[in-house]
């Protein structure tokens, strides 16, 4: 055979491998996009985008994972994802102001952080579960989220989970979680000695019986609630406790010993209870607390000044300035005539 035909036959070859694996290779790239515009990996495992036009998403069965920030700002109106997702990336969500259901996987292991961020119209969401983690913002900004529902499989919550959540009234935990509980539509500890998070949107505050310590930033922008009254279990007010919350109010019973700073507060007394008044003074202005105070806070000056107005009541005012901190600690508690 001659040396030209022999490199003609192989150009032919050539050309026949060449169209074959295109045409292999565009049959494979239609079978990753769906008509609904998902797009899938090729075994069809993990969803890697959409390009949809939005509206209802149903996600096919089959898909285990579905990567960060695929529906990220998409005109998305409800979600249902099949049985056989396990896991999320970040923001998947996020974004998707028209977004008013979702039907998670009973096979997810988590909401990672800003699954949900801003998703504005979506009214509730069923954790399912198999979910043992709820992420750093993972529904912040859900302006009409009224209600949340926490699994006995939850372990973890990051504090700001659910911040900028202002209509959220209630947190329920299941029975049976060995990290949280709930009273009053507040998240607790397990065994309710430690206030974690009251909802932003409640209007009053019931504090469980036998809570020790109020959490930092426990009530971070409650601005529906103005009084607060703890019971005689707790002796802990942790730093940003009330933090742009709208509290002006907080009955402080003598059991508390420690007061963290950027707190400001005023204490009413309930006249039967002369004994408890005095101890509650001694207490707030122990030495213990001062020591707190001078190492937490480099306490420049403080000026304690006692006023007597016409009725028979007399205010104590503590006034801490610190420069670097900008910081202002108000007390204001009792009746004359009980002291």
């Amino acid at each position: 055979m001659k040396r030209g035909t022999k490199i003609g036959w192989f150009l032919i070859a050539l050309s026949v491998i060449l169209s074959v694996w295109v045409i292999v290779s565009q049959s494979s790239d239609a079978s990753q996009a769906t008509e609904s515009g998902l797009v899938l990996s090729d075994d069809g495992t993990v969803l890697e985008d959409y390009t949809g036009n939005g509206g209802a998403v149903t996600i096919p069965d089959g898909v285990t994972t579905i990567n960060a920030g695929v529906f990220a700002s998409k005109d998305i109106t409800s979600v249902v994802m099949p049985s056989s997702v396990t896991s999320m990336g970040t923001g998947v969500f996020s974004g998707c102001t028209s977004l008013t259901s979702v039907s998670l996987s009973s096979s997810l292991n988590g909401i990672p952080e800003e699954t949900f961020r801003e998703c504005l119209s979506l009214g509730s969401v069923t954790i399912p579960d198999s979910a043992t983690s709820i992420g750093s913002n993972a529904f912040y900004g859900c302006a009409s989220l009224s209600s949340v529902s926490i699994p006995a499989s939850v372990s973890s919550i990051s504090t700001d989970a659910f911040s900028g959540c202002g209509n959220l009234s209630n947190i329920s935990v299941a029975s049976g979680n060995g990290a949280y509980a709930s009273s009053d539509g507040c998240l607790y500890n397990a065994s309710k000695t430690r206030l974690l998070l009251v909802p932003e949107g409640k209007t009053s505050l019931a504090i469980a019986a036998g809570t020790t310590t109020i959490g930092t930033g426990a009530l971070q922008d409650c601005t529906g609630i103005s009084t607060v009254s703890l019971p005689n279990s707790v002796t802990t007010i942790e730093a940003n406790a009330f933090t742009d919350s709208g509290v002006e109010t907080i009955t402080i019973p003598a059991s508390v010993t420690s007061i963290g700073h950027h707190l400001l507060f005023m204490v009413f007394p309930v006249p039967q209870q002369k004994s408890m008044l005095r101890i509650t003074i001694l207490s707030l202005l122990s030495w213990e607390i001062i020591r707190m105070m001078i190492t937490t806070m480099a306490i420049m000056t403080i000026i304690i000044t006692i006023i007597t107005v016409v009725t028979p009541t007399a205010v104590i005012m503590a006034t801490t300035m610190v420069p670097i901190m900008e910081t202002t600690a108000a007390i204001m508690v009792l009746p004359t005539a009980m002291l």
